[in-house]
């Protein structure tokens, strides 16, 4: 039995996640996951991007989903359908809304014959899809089982006595025909009496014909069409509410049967084609969100994931928020993290990459437990429980903390939260201290690093936090061998040079090689 196309069984759907993850903002991942969500937020995909996977058979099973939506004409077949599903429910609410309201001009048939049609729309739709998939090899376990579902539901007896019965309701109503006789005056419209009767067609005349006999004679070439388009919901419920109550006195067995027919297919959605109509735009928002990029040039590829971190690693991985904001001339880099190393210590100038660096990685590591590809050529993660972030912030004055208690507050809080299966990405703290007390409180914040456990990036100027220990090594931005002043943007492993802490100082106070070039330019 089908159950979900995100989740293989009801063991593997998590609670999910209602607020955003702390770690977005400083992650950039409001600039990916969180557009793609606003863009879809008809259909609340918020929570479902809020809540990384922690079971790698759900992560591989989205994974295969993910591959197999690669190809163009599948996602268009199955987005016409989720956006008509979307659009039927909708307009089904509204009906629903309407009959609850107990106001009695629109329950009636109007509202009815609207049941029926979307009913009509409905059985298209279906039928369309099954037309779509049919023939298809499918491959993921996901696709596949709801394949499966489609077509066993088309072939039951419920879906094919609802579009018999469409059919059935459709041929009786365009066989009825009928006069209206209009008498009485409207001229005052207060005061006028206007008499409308109705009868069933009984061979009289068509005034149309006769209209357009009389002014043949006037006629002088091709003419221009002046039609206009009325609108699908009529604008006075009430008079065509009563035209219809008054032919279905007349037309008794048609309109009896369409009120059984509402009766008894009111529901006619079924859940499992709603629910996937719903959660396929998780998929197809991932697709239409990165296209671009791939259009660029620059790799995606669906890593192995696994519980353990004895070997992490991606080739030419790369900050997917960046990427979609300047297109061209990303940079790609590579890291690759064996046991019984856990920490990285990253140096180098400012302004060289190492921040992005850090960003790509919690970002390919937590579109990976979403079950989506990443960006990079080639990876492997591991199954996090929580990813934790300490970026520079301005100091706040109204807390008359001071930056370096408010760095080292918000480090407590956030090592009060981690476990061994957490990442952790610092970047740049301490910077408010002294050389001095800055290696005291990094020796202290290394050291809690290592007895913790878990996966941790450090961007720091503190080029000595680099030696802690086995599970701790180096890589260093890297400029321009010729030109100082040109930043590479490539980390990479190599201990660090011993001059972080040098440029730091001599950016605080103006002193850095481009300044001082821009000086002596002046």
């Amino acid at each position: 039995m089908f159950y979900s196309i995100l989740f293989p069984d009801v063991g593997t759907e998590p609670d999910l996640n209602r607020t955003e993850p702390e770690c977005f903002k400083d992650l950039n991942l409001d600039q990916v996951l969180g557009r793609i969500a606003y863009k879809k937020k008809d259909y609340g995909l918020a929570e479902l991007f809020y809540t990384p996977l922690r079971d790698a058979k759900a992560i591989a099973y989205r994974q295969d989903i993910t591959r197999e939506l690669e190809d163009p004409s599948l996602r268009a077949a199955l987005d016409e359908f989720s956006t008509a599903i979307f659009n039927l429910k909708t307009t089904m609410a509204d009906i629903m809304d309407s009959l609850l309201s107990g106001n009695r001009h629109y329950d009636n048939y109007m509202t009815r014959g609207r049941v029926m049609d979307c009913a009509d729309w409905y059985s298209f739709e279906v039928s369309k899809l099954a037309g779509a998939l049919r023939g298809r090899e499918l491959r993921s376990e996901g696709l596949r089982g709801f394949s499966e579902y489609l077509f066993a539901y088309i072939a039951s007896e419920e879906f094919k006595t609802l579009g018999a019965r469409v059919k059935r309701l459709r041929e009786a109503f365009s066989k009825i025909e009928f006069c209206m006789f209009l008498s009485g005056s409207t001229k005052g419209l207060s005061n006028g009496v206007l008499r409308v009767s109705v009868q069933r067609y009984d061979g009289q005349p068509s005034h149309a014909d006769e209209l357009l006999k009389c002014f043949e004679k006037f006629k002088q070439g091709e003419t221009s069409g002046y039609e206009r388009s009325l609108p699908d919901v009529p604008g006075i419920p009430e008079v065509e509410g009563r035209l219809l109550e008054i032919l279905a006195s007349l037309y008794v067995e048609e309109y009896g049967d369409l009120n059984d027919f509402c009766k008894r297919h009111i529901g006619f959605v079924d859940n499992a084609l709603s629910k996937f109509s719903r959660e396929i735009q998780f998929y197809l928002g991932w697709h239409e969100s990165v296209e671009d990029t791939r259009r660029h040039g620059l790799d995606f590829c669906y890593p192995s994931i696994s519980e353990s971190k004895e070997h992490i690693y991606a080739r030419g991985c790369y900050d997917l928020a960046l990427a979609k904001t300047i297109e061209t001339g990303i940079v790609t880099n590579d890291f690759d993290i064996k046991a019984p190393e856990r920490i990285v210590i990253i140096t180098g100038p400012n302004q060289g990459g190492k921040t992005t660096f850090s960003r790509a990685f919690g970002q390919s590591h937590y579109f990976a437990c979403l079950g989506l590809s990443v960006p990079a050529r080639e990876a492997s993660f591991f199954i996090f429980d929580k990813i934790l972030t300490h970026h520079g912030r301005e100091e706040d004055v109204t807390q008359l903390n001071g930056q370096l208690r408010d760095d080292l507050i918000r480090l407590r809080d956030l090592l009060g939260k981690a476990t061994d299966k957490s990442i952790i990405l610092v970047n740049e703290i301490l910077a408010s201290t002294t050389l001095s007390d800055a290696m005291l409180l990094g020796g202290y914040m290394m050291d809690t690093f290592a007895k913790l456990g878990a996966v941790v990036l450090c961007v720091t100027f503190l080029d000595e936090l680099a030696n802690h220990g086995e599970e701790t090594f180096s890589m260093v931005g890297l400029i321009n061998e010729e030109d100082p002043s040109q930043r590479t943007f490539k980390i990479v492993r190599k201990p660090p040079n011993g001059l972080a802490y040098a440029e730091h100082i001599a950016n605080k106070y103006g002193l850095s090689y481009e300044k001082l070039c821009g000086r002596i330019a002046k």
